[in-house]
């Protein structure tokens, strides 16, 4: 029993509700040489004139070397040496060492440099001659002030003015260009003289250089420059459940993903997982290190592993980079993950550009840090992010009842793992991800409603009542949720759509959820999941419409978005293709690989099984069973479990396969079977319903999803391997419900008796936005049956008493 439940719950972890489990296999590639952009760099120079003529030649040896060591390590870089004196300025940018030397050597018999005024300088050049889409750095050149540096015909005051003049400026510049400041400090300066030096380091402490040895000009220059000629380092950001949570500082307690231990009183047992990951407890990541430098088994690559591929990957193609794996708490808010993010960035990476690659909701903390800061951004990749939303996520929270094999085993895992709506409904990322005003208003959803014991409706619903279900689900989280969908969307679409450096990879041609019918309900534990709507476009988590911004990226240039046809929402960070336009871009900004416009997916045919069993749809032996997890993906489609207890099953496979389909009893009940054939443009073209089918336990029923042929139902009531009765739709008489009755001939036994079934067939072309759901009223059908069985007792009765009195 214990390895049973063992290897149920392992099933559970690793095909979680909130992550696709993704294929794994070994990318082996060579590392290749990255192609830097153009690097625009100011060197102002404020030299002392009245230095000694060996220091000044200390100070040129220094300032040449630096501009050839830029040259040489990146050579799209040019370079400007800029001092206040315009007679021996030249205002432009070069690679030319042999000028740069020749301005340095005019440079420094300059007398007066007035920074401020070479800030101005740099800003204009940078405006007027410097590509937009190019790194601008100002280096700042300066030894200490000397004592005459002021008189009284100095515009300034004071040198605490004229460094307040200066640091203020800075500042201004800071959020456009990378600044850095090497001071040599030539007097001991016990006086206020050392006030600009301090002012610098006090505005750019992790820029800042010094030193009080002239010969040591030449290595300070030389960390400056190969800061401003390395690449920028590769922060891979995860999705949702993607990071891996600790009980504690030291990260020696699992939480997610936990361990599986099944004794209740091991505090990282399993039995536990609910209490342990509740938006209550404090959890903890590991601290985000450089991946390249360590082996295989001590990279950080997520909950699950499930980014293996894409790290390893990433750490062969550039050895040379620093490689981060940004692990966050993603039941928080993404608005405090993007605060971490740009804290990492700042504070403990101290560089001036970054490349973010985001898989999943990591877009969605990607577009949070860049409302705080896109300066740093040199690139940012996104793959498969749901920038409106995921309708799965609903049906993720409200449908609890998930556990592989026995469902009336629910109780056992929710015991065990705790993961119940309360607590995923608590989890503000999950939130965040509620699909957005502009996917509602561009989708819709609706809801069924009850209209008395026996029948119910279901409609579309406008936007006060999608609220209302939000706020019914995430309640007092909702309203901030909302708030940050709003603020990271700026002109309609998501703010990464208005950077020239973003780059967009999206999975297309998978069966995903699109929408979803509610079934209504005021309070968390009423409100459920009754029905799904299906695409062909999504990439089996997020809809096209999601993924695209709702034609948001149209606005953004063709060669940034690629679409991935039949690549799973996992496929993207797993799959060779997109991981490689991944380090395509990295290196140079573009790819030859993906495709510029979206292939359609295939015709496809819904399924919805509302009944007490287990649903099997087997192509070629390729299986998709409701037994073995609440969602089951094949080659041909998708499988999913809704509404209370799972009752509700609902597939979603290729018309072109024919697939046989056997349905097993667990219960005594009824079965409503829905059958519906969709294009390739996802529009309804043909419908078949199977209502109120007799269920027990035990019970077998066969059919196929032929849509040539009428619709058959062999159904072996007992299980007994023979079947009693059959079921038809009758494919010639559309919009007409058939009573069949079965003969003794029609049989494979001599029992045959009237199906208590009704069999109807509808053909649409027209998708309505307004479903309608008549149920067969049962009380009028038991009303219909004692009527004919009264009346057949009476004509029986009358018929004896005639013989009687014959």
């Amino acid at each position: 029993m214990k390895n049973k439940y063992t290897k149920t719950i392992i099933m559970f972890l690793s095909l979680t509700i909130f992550l696709s489990l993704f294929t794994n296999f070994n990318l082996t590639t060579k590392a290749s040489t990255v192609t830097t952009k153009e690097k625009d760099i100011s060197l102002i120079l404020d030299i002392s004139n009245n230095l000694p003529s060996q220091s000044k030649k200390e100070f040129n040896t220094a300032c040449s070397n630096f501009c050839k060591n830029i040259l040489s390590k990146s050579p799209n870089s040019k370079i400007s040496i800029i001092t206040a004196d315009k007679t021996k300025n030249i205002l432009s940018f070069t690679s030319d060492a042999k000028e740069l030397n020749e301005r340095i050597t005019s440079a420094l018999t300059s007398e007066e440099t007035d920074i401020n005024e070479c800030l101005q300088i740099s800003n204009d050049l940078f405006t007027s001659n410097s590509p937009s889409n190019s790194d601008k750095s100002i280096v700042i050149l300066n030894n200490e002030l000397s004592n005459n540096t002021f008189s009284s015909q100095d515009k300034y005051n004071s040198c605490e003015n004229y460094t307040s003049s200066i640091s203020s400026y800075i500042k201004n510049l800071s959020s456009k260009y990378e600044i850095y400041s090497l001071s040599y400090l030539n007097n001991s300066a016990k006086n206020d003289n050392s006030l600009l030096q301090k002012s610098l380091k006090n505005i750019i402490p992790k820029n800042y250089y010094e030193t009080n040895n002239i010969k040591s000009l030449s290595s300070e220059l030389n960390a400056i420059s190969k800061k401003l000629t390395s690449s920028p380092p590769i922060i891979i950001i995860p999705g949702i459940m993607g990071s891996r949570l600790y009980k504690d500082s030291d990260c020696t307690v699992q939480i997610w993903d936990p361990v599986v231990k099944l004794n209740p009183s091991d505090e990282n047992s399993i039995y536990n997982l609910g209490k342990n990951i509740n938006i209550s407890s404090t959890l903890f990541t590991k601290k985000v290190v450089n991946q390249v430098p360590l082996s295989t088994s001590e990279r950080e690559y997520g909950a699950q592993n499930s980014y293996k591929n894409l790290v390893d990957t990433i750490c062969n193609e550039f050895p040379d980079r620093e490689v981060y794996f940004f692990s966050y708490d993603f039941r928080k808010s993404n608005v405090s993950a993007g605060e971490q993010l740009k804290d990492f960035i700042d504070n403990t990476l101290n560089v001036s550009k970054v490349d973010l690659v985001c898989h999943s909701m990591g877009g969605i903390v990607a577009s949070n840090y860049a409302t705080l800061d896109t300066s740093k951004i040199d690139k940012v990749i996104t793959l498969g992010t749901p920038y409106e939303g995921a309708p799965t996520l609903i049906n993720s929270v409200l449908n609890w009842s998930i556990l592989s094999e026995d469902w009336n085993k629910t109780d056992f895992a929710l015991g065990v793992c705790g993961l119940t709506k309360k607590v995923k409904s608590g989890f503000s990322g999950v939130a965040e991800l509620y699909p957005t005003r502009n996917y509602f208003d561009a989708v819709g959803f609706s809801s069924k409603f009850k209209d008395g014991l026996f029948s119910s409706h279901i409609s579309q619903i406008d936007y006060s009542k999608y609220s209302e279900y939000g706020k019914t689900i995430f309640q007092n989280i909702y309203d901030s949720c909302v708030a940050e969908q709003e603020g990271i969307t700026l002109n309609g679409s998501n703010i990464l759509s208005t950077l020239n450096n973003s780059y967009f990879a999206i999975g297309t041609g998978e069966k995903t959820i699109s929408s979803l019918v509610f079934k209504n309900g005021n309070t968390l534990d009423s409100i459920d999941v009754s029905s799904l709507v299906y695409e062909n476009n999504g990439d089996g988590t997020v809809p096209k419409l999601s993924s695209t911004m709702i034609g948001g990226l149209d606005n953004v240039n063709s060669n940034n978005v690629r679409y991935f046809s039949e690549t799973t929402h996992g496929g993207l960070v797993n799959s060779s293709n997109p991981i490689k336009w991944t380090t395509d871009i990295l290196k140079q900004g573009t790819s030859t690989l993906g495709n510029k416009t979206i292939t359609n997916g295939k015709p496809y045919i819904v399924m919805r099984i509302d009944s007490p069993t287990t649903a099997t749809i087997d192509k070629n032996g390729e299986i998709l069973n409701s037994d073995t997890v609440s969602t089951n993906f094949s080659s041909y489609g998708r499988l999913d479990r809704i509404g209370e207890n799972g009752n509700i099953k609902m597939a979603a496979i290729d018309e072109d396969n024919n697939c046989n389909v056997t349905f097993h009893g667990t219960d005594k009940g009824k079965m409503d079977y829905d059958m519906s054939w969709y294009d390739e443009n996802n529009n309804l073209k043909e419908e078949r319903h199977f209502d109120n089918i007799p269920i027990e336990k035990g019970t077998k029923i066969f059919t196929t999803t032929d849509k040539s042929n009428p619709t058959e139902l062999q159904i072996d009531e007992d299980g007994n391997g023979e079947i009693d009765k059959i079921v038809k739709s009758d494919k010639d008489k559309q919009d007409e419900q058939v009573l069949l009755i079965l003969n003794d001939s029609d049989s494979n036994n001599s029992g045959g008796n009237m199906t208590e079934a009704i069999a109807t067939n509808t053909s649409s072309l027209d998708e309505s936005k307004s479903i309608t759901n008549s149920n067969i009223n049962i009380l009028t059908c038991i009303i219909i049956i004692t009527l004919i069985a009264s009346s057949m007792a009476i004509a029986i009765t009358v018929i004896n008493k005639k013989k009687k009195s014959n």
